[in-house]
C-alpha cells in the first residue's frame, strides 16, 4: 500500500497523471467569428487545485454574442494611485476597472475586439486611450481617443462612414516632433486604407491615407527600419506586405504580393536581429504555404528563413522577441490537432531552434506569448494560453514554461471560459508591488445562452519591476508600435557574489536544506511564502558565506511554496518548494 501511495504522490507532483475528458478546440475565422470542434484528449494534470485569484476576481461582464475579444486587456495606471487599471472594450462599452470595481465605463459605437492602446498622446502628462471599433451593421467603425477619466478628447471620435476598423490603433511619434500620432487601417472593400491622425483628430498631412490592395489585416508597426533617421510604417493587407515612408510612398522593394500566402491578425514585430542598425520584420503568414518569416528592410528573407509551418498549419500568432543568453530569440506559436504535437517555437536570429523547443502540446497557441521572471529566480519564463477548452470544468488554460522547455506545473492557471487568441498581460492591479497575471476569457454558447467576458487576476510572489518583464502585453507595449531597438533587455541573472543556491530534498515532507555558496560573506534573510505571496515562515537574518540551512516544512500544507533569499533586503533568488504528504 505504501509503495502505491508514494507512486501516486510522485505522479501528482510530476504532472504525469493522465485525465481523459471531452474538450473543445477553437478556430478563428477571418470574419472575426470563432468556430469550435469537439475532440477527445488525454492531457497531463499536475494537481487538483488551480492557482487562486486576487480577491474580487474574476469579474464578469456581458459579452457580444457573435464576436469575442482578441489579444487580452491593457494595463495602465490611469489615476496615479500606484495600481494599474484594467482597460478593456467589451461589446459596445469601454471599461476602466480597478482591483475593487469599475473606475469608469462608457458606451462606444460599434464593437471592440482588440485591446485599447494607451500613451500620453497630447503631452499633458496624463494618459489617453485609443480604441478602434467595428460593426456588422451600418454604424460601422469609429476611432476613439478618450482621456484618463473616459471623456472624449476634443476632435474625437472619428467616424469611418460605415467601414470597419478590425485591428488595434498604433500610437507613435512618427516624425520626432514630440507629438504622438495615431495610425489605423480601414476596410474599404475590396481594398483598404491606412490613416495617420494627429492628436487633435485631424489628418496628419495630405499624403494620407494611402491605399492598400485588400483588407488591412494587422495592427501597424512603426520604426526606422532602413537607418535613414526617418520612421517607416509596416502594414500587411490580407494578400500583400507594405512598408511606407512618411510621405506615403512605398519603401524600395515593397509592397510584396504573397500569392499562395495570406495575413490575418499576425501583427509584425520590428527588431535589429543582426546589429547592423536596420530593423528586421518578424511575422507569420497562413494560406496554402504558411510560414514563419524574417525579412530585412528591403524585403529579402534572412538566411534560413522562412520556416515552413509543419503540416501546412495556419496560424494567427503574433511573435514575441527578446534576448536569451545574450542571443536574440523569436517566439511564435501555432495550432495543433487532437494529439500532442509541436506548437511553440523559439528560434535564434539564424533560424536555429533553441534547446528544449519546440514545446509540444495538444490544441496549440495563437495568443500573446508573455516573457517574464514568473518565479523570482532572475531568469525568463514563458506564459501563454491555449486553443483548448475543458467542457467538464468549464475552464481553459494558461501554461508556464522554463526557457529549457520544462513546464512549471505550479502555475496551474485555469480561467473560466476560453483564453483562445488572448493569453495574458502582466502588471500590478492591486498596488502591492508584486506582479499579477491578468487574463481575459469568455464563454462561447452560440446563442444557446448569454455569453460572458471574465477578467481574471492571479497574484505572484515576484516584485513588479520592468527588469523582470520582457514581453507583457500585445505587441510588447501599450502603444502597439511593435518595435524593439538594437539592444534588447537581457535575461542574464544579475546577482552579485552568488555562486550556488540549491534546495533538497524537494519535494519535502518534514524538512529540507537550503544550500548557499557565496563568493564573499553576505547578510541574508530567508522566507517561505505561499502562491499568494503570504509569508508562512521567516528565518532570521544571519551572515553566511557557505551554509546549509535546515527549513522546517512539517507544518506546511501539501502544495507549492517559494523559498525567497534576500541579501541587504534585495531579492536575489527564489526556489520552488513542493510539500508532499509522504
Amino acid at each position: 500500500m505504501k509503495i502505491k501511495y508514494l507512486l501516486a504522490i510522485f505522479l501528482f507532483l510530476s504532472g504525469t497523471v493522465q485525465l481523459s475528458a471531452q474538450y473543445l478546440q477553437a478556430h478563428a475565422q477571418e470574419d472575426g467569428t470563432i468556430h469550435v470542434s469537439p475532440i477527445e484528449l488525454e492531457l497531463p494534470q499536475s494537481k487538483n487545485n488551480p492557482m487562486p485569484q486576487l480577491e474580487g476576481f474574476p469579474k464578469a461582464y456581458v459579452a457580444n454574442q457573435s464576436f469575442k475579444n482578441f489579444r487580452n486587456v491593457t494595463l495602465a495606471d490611469l489615476d496615479g494611485d500606484g495600481a494599474e487599471e484594467i482597460i478593456a472594450g467589451v461589446d459596445d462599452d469601454l471599461y476602466a476597472i480597478s482591483s475593487t470595481g469599475i473606475l469608469w465605463k462608457r458606451a462606444v459605437e460599434g464593437l471592440s475586439n482588440f485591446p485599447p492602446s494607451v500613451a500620453d498622446v497630447d503631452g499633458d502628462g496624463d494618459l489617453e486611450i485609443a480604441l478602434a471599433t467595428w460593426s456588422v451593421n451600418p454604424r460601422g467603425g469609429h476611432l476613439y481617443l478618450v482621456d484618463h477619466n473616459g471623456g472624449d478628447v476634443a476632435g474625437w471620435p472619428r467616424n469611418f462612414s460605415g467601414n470597419l476598423l478590425v485591428n488595434a490603433p498604433t500610437i507613435a511619434d512618427v516624425n520626432g516632433d514630440g507629438q504622438q500620432e495615431i495610425i489605423i487601417g480601414e476596410r474599404t472593400p475590396p481594398t483598404g486604407l491606412l490613416h495617420i491622425f494627429d492628436h487633435t483628430g485631424g489628418l496628419w498631412n495630405t499624403n494620407w491615407p494611402v491605399e492598400l490592395d485588400a483588407t488591412p489585416a494587422v495592427t501597424p508597426s512603426v520604426g526606422d527600419i532602413d537607418d535613414d533617421d526617418e520612421k517607416e510604417i509596416v502594414i500587411f493587407s490580407t494578400q500583400s506586405e507594405y512598408v511606407f515612408n512618411l510621405d506615403g510612398t512605398p519603401e524600395a522593394g515593397w509592397p510584396i504580393q504573397l500569392n499562395n500566402k495570406k495575413h490575418s491578425y499576425q501583427s509584425p514585430i520590428l527588431v535589429d536581429l543582426d546589429e547592423d542598425n536596420t530593423l528586421e520584420i518578424v511575422g507569420a503568414a497562413h494560406g496554402d504555404e504558411p510560414e514563419f518569416f524574417v525579412r530585412d528592410y528591403a524585403g529579402n528573407y534572412l538566411p534560413n528563413w522562412p520556416q515552413a509551418i509543419p503540416a501546412n498549419s495556419w496560424t494567427f500568432s503574433t511573435p514575441s522577441v527578446f534576448q536569451f543568453d545574450e542571443k536574440n530569440t523569436i517566439l511564435m506559436g501555432k495550432p495543433t490537432g487532437t494529439s500532442e504535437d509541436e506548437m511553440l517555437y523559439a528560434w535564434s536570429a539564424s533560424g536555429t531552434l533553441q534547446n528544449g523547443f519546440p514545446i509540444r502540446k495538444a490544441g496549440g497557441v495563437e495568443g500573446i506569448i508573455c516573457i517574464a521572471d514568473l518565479d523570482g529566480d532572475g531568469e525568463a519564463e514563458l506564459l501563454f494560453g491555449s486553443n483548448l477548452f475543458d467542457q467538464d470544468t468549464g475552464t481553459s488554460f494558461l501554461h508556464a514554461y522554463e526557457m529549457n522547455g520544462e513546464e512549471m506545473f505550479e502555475f496551474q492557471i485555469r480561467p473560466r471560459g476560453w483564453t483562445f487568441m488572448n493569453g495574458a498581460s502582466l502588471g500590478d492591479v492591486d498596488g502591492d508591488g508584486k506582479m499579477d497575471i491578468l487574463a481575459l476569457s469568455y464563454t462561447q454558447n452560440f446563442g444557446a445562452a448569454t455569453d460572458s467576458v471574465y477578467i481574471n487576476a492571479y497574484p505572484t510572489t515576484v516584485p513588479y519591476e520592468s527588469s523582470r518583464i520582457w514581453w507583457g502585453t500585445y505587441k510588447g507595449s501599450n502603444s502597439r508600435e511593435g518595435v524593439l531597438g538594437a539592444h534588447l533587455p537581457s535575461t542574464t541573472k544579475n546577482i552579485e557574489n552568488i555562486a550556488k543556491i540549491s534546495l533538497a530534498p524537494n519535494p519535502s515532507s518534514n524538512k529540507t536544506y537550503l544550500t548557499l555558496d557565496f563568493a564573499t560573506k553576505q547578510a541574508i534573510s530567508v522566507e517561505i511564502v505561499n502562491i499568494l505571496g503570504q509569508t508562512i515562515q521567516l528565518v532570521p537574518q544571519q551572515d553566511v558565506q557557505q551554509a546549509s540551512l535546515e527549513l522546517d516544512t512539517e507544518s506546511l500544507e501539501q502544495g507549492v511554496y517559494f523559498v525567497l533569499v534576500r541579501t541587504a533586503g534585495k531579492l536575489v533568488a527564489t526556489k520552488r518548494l513542493l510539500k508532499a504528504a509522504f
